[in-house]
């Protein structure tokens, strides 16, 4: 735009005419923005609304939420375009989308390294355990991914799914657990990479940083379910109980 339009946010009054005489001396139709502006926040909020009443079904409730995310963006863009005298206001189409992207990158490229560095694992070489996963990942169709061992006295179990896949076990289960509820486990992460969860969280929290998580994005729910279904998976097609092990777990 030839003008800012900022100063008109000083006069509540007018704004609504300013703005359209603003627009009008850049060359832009009033009507063009402003259709855009109450159309995505109209679709954010029925979207939104409509998540809200699907709460109890966790697919629709984040596919909703991510709707009004996506829309709600959309409305914040337009006010950037529309007030573009200050710079971060102006910039707004090229940097929210890039704080999604950035946010991604980074997570994907770099989540291995930046939990190596956090839990100080270290790589786990038995010959058992390695030709399980070697034949369940060519089963699943997936990547074989690294397998490390870290110090911790609460048992834990979970993937990196970015650049580079591993699966992380802590000493803890190894201890209780025998080689049978191991392998368990390893399988139930193993799912985890085939379903394609750990990018999927990255997405969702990525498309969230657009609108700086105005809308929150229900991860924990998405979360529980990933592991009621993989362990429904595993019941099913392999006859493991996880819910068992986990007893074992926790009660030892």
């Amino acid at each position: 735009m030839a003008e800012a339009c900022l100063y008109c946010l000083g006069e509540i009054a007018e704004v609504v005419s300013c703005t359209a005489t603003c627009l009008a001396n850049s060359n832009i139709p009033p009507a063009y923005p402003g259709s855009i502006l109450f159309g995505s926040a109209s679709f954010s909020a029925i979207f939104f609304f409509l998540a809200f009443h699907f709460r109890n079904n966790v697919k629709r409730l984040i596919g909703f939420r991510l709707a009004g995310i996506a829309f709600l963006s959309t409305a914040i863009f337009t006010l950037g375009l529309i007030f573009s005298g200050h710079l971060i206001l102006k910039n707004l189409p090229m940097i929210i989308p890039a704080i999604g992207i950035g946010s991604f990158s980074v997570s994907y490229l770099l989540s291995f390294y930046l939990v190596k560095l956090s839990y100080k694992p270290m790589l786990f070489e038995n010959k058992t355990f390695r030709k399980f996963l070697a034949r369940f990942s060519k089963e699943l169709n997936i990547k074989l991914p690294s397998l490390y061992v870290f110090i911790s006295k609460e048992p834990k179990a979970f993937v990196v799914d970015g650049f580079k896949k591993a699966i992380f076990i802590s000493d803890s289960i190894i201890e209780r657990l025998g080689t049978n509820s191991i392998k368990a486990v390893l399988l139930h992460e193993l799912y985890h990479l085939k379903r394609g969860t750990g990018v999927l969280k990255n997405i969702i929290n990525s498309i969230s940083n657009l609108n700086f998580k105005i809308i929150p994005v229900p991860i924990k729910e998405l979360e529980r379910y990933e592991e009621e279904e993989i362990d429904r998976i595993l019941l099913i097609k392999h006859g493991i109980n996880i819910g068992k092990i986990k007893k074992c777990l926790w009660e030892t």
